[in-house]
């Protein structure tokens, strides 16, 4: 037996064709709207749509939430969604708190006797943002959480194997409240996990995932979040900051503690070991800035060229700010990432908020004693070579210059005979 759908929607029968011009003609329908007529029924819409959602603001959604409440504020609002609050714990709300939309609160009264949600003054948390509480969690005045933001201070389940699969709860030692301090932005999808104390001030971006506590006055971006950049200017005294005259500390190994002309010879030895390309792919070369302090290469010119390429930059100077030329927040997170690979370091979020120039970074970066950043800076800085007297490659060599005499070859081992 045939179809009907598919006759009327493939036939050439005349009932078939009949069938799909009348359908298009239905979909095609429109009509004309006249000002005069559409407006005011238009008007009456609005007026009868806002009148709904304020009783259902005020006579059902904002009393119900009250009512869960153990404190609240003046000014307590919600939106015309009815808040979903699971178990017993105290919810305490200060002035002017907002929260918008539907709010998910789960209380695990399994890990304190009253888990304790408290939201301070002139706070707003969006739409499907969840608490899961299961000892407190405390989120300060003036904080902008937006929506679908997690935040627990319990896994739900034991990081043990065997423990999890025995179904038992996760052990006290894994719910650990969190803190999110004064005037936090929490951006859209972001998660906070156990224990994490957001510092006053700071940003998390959307979709981070906050594993570790965030200092204050920073911004945090990526999984797991990552520093990316303070908001507060730095001080001119900045400590990251190298002066040109200071001695460079050059860490190639924990024992190597002897004279500078000691260090440099057995980091010269350790350095193609760990870097083998790095005295091929780096020269020694001097070079000047803006006002005619000396700049060194290798190293630094690695993280000079990496800032230029991540920002799109011209040019920019060893010491120049780098966020005042215009890099990003999200570009200091992808040079944070592609320096600690290269180098295989871990920069500590105190410390690296306090950089802003190519030779700060470079300065952290050895301070933190990446074996690669000893051979760049041991093949490229340990014996500079004027600039005048470095031999040139063949390629760039005039005619007229005779290739530079070749070092005089060891003697001979002596033979050794039975």
């Amino acid at each position: 037996m045939t179809n009907p759908y598919r006759f009327l929607a493939t036939s050439d029968h005349p009932l078939a064709r009949a069938a799909r011009g009348l359908r298009q003609a239905v979909k095609g329908f429109a009509v004309p709207a006249p000002r005069p007529v559409v407006l005011p029924l238009r008007m009456a819409f609005e007026a009868a749509r806002e009148a709904y959602y304020f009783g259902a603001r005020v006579f059902v959604s904002e009393p119900l939430l009250k009512s869960y409440a153990k404190e609240y504020g003046e000014n307590v609002h919600s939106g015309t969604w009815i808040h979903w609050i699971r178990g017993n714990g105290d919810l305490i709300l200060g002035d002017n708190v907002t929260l918008d939309g539907q709010v998910l609160i789960i209380f695990a009264s399994r890990f304190s006797e009253r888990p304790t949600l408290r939201i301070g003054n002139g706070t707003t948390i969006s739409h499907e943002c969840r608490f899961t509480v299961g000892k407190a969690i405390t989120v300060g005045r003036d904080c902008r959480i937006a929506a679908r933001v997690f935040m627990f201070d319990s896994n739900g389940h034991p990081a043990d194997p065997a423990t999890r699969l025995a179904g038992a709860p996760p052990p006290e030692e894994e719910v650990r409240p969190i803190v999110i301090e004064d005037n936090v932005w929490i951006g859209t999808g972001a998660m906070i996990f156990p224990g994490v104390t957001v510092g006053e001030g700071s940003v998390v971006s959307a979709g981070s995932a906050v594993l570790s506590d965030v200092p204050p006055y920073t911004v945090v971006a990526g999984n797991p979040a990552r520093v990316v950049r303070s908001l507060r200017d730095q001080p001119s005294s900045d400590p990251g900051r190298a002066s040109t005259s200071a001695p460079r500390n050059v860490r190639v190994s924990p024992t190597s503690s002897s004279t500078s002309s000691s260090t440099s010879s057995s980091a010269s030895s350790a350095a193609p070991s760990a870097v083998p390309l790095a005295a091929a792919a780096f020269e020694a070369r001097p070079s000047g800035d803006a006002t005619g302090a000396p700049v060194t290469g290798g190293g630094i010119d690695v993280v000079t060229s990496m800032i230029l390429e991540l920002g799109k930059l011209s040019r920019i100077g060893p010491d120049d700010d780098i966020q005042d030329a215009g890099f990003t927040s999200i570009n200091m997170m992808s040079l944070r990432n592609e320096l600690e690979d290269r180098f295989t370091i871990e920069f500590p979020n105190d410390q690296w908020v306090a950089v802003r120039t190519p030779r700060a970074i470079w300065s952290l970066i050895q301070s933190l004693g990446s074996a690669h950043a000893a051979a760049l800076d041991i093949a490229s800085l340990a014996t500079p070579v004027p600039l005048e007297a470095a031999p040139l490659p063949s390629a760039a060599r005039p005619p007229s210059q005779p290739a530079p005499p070749a070092p005089p070859a060891p003697p001979a081992a002596p033979s050794v005979t039975s």
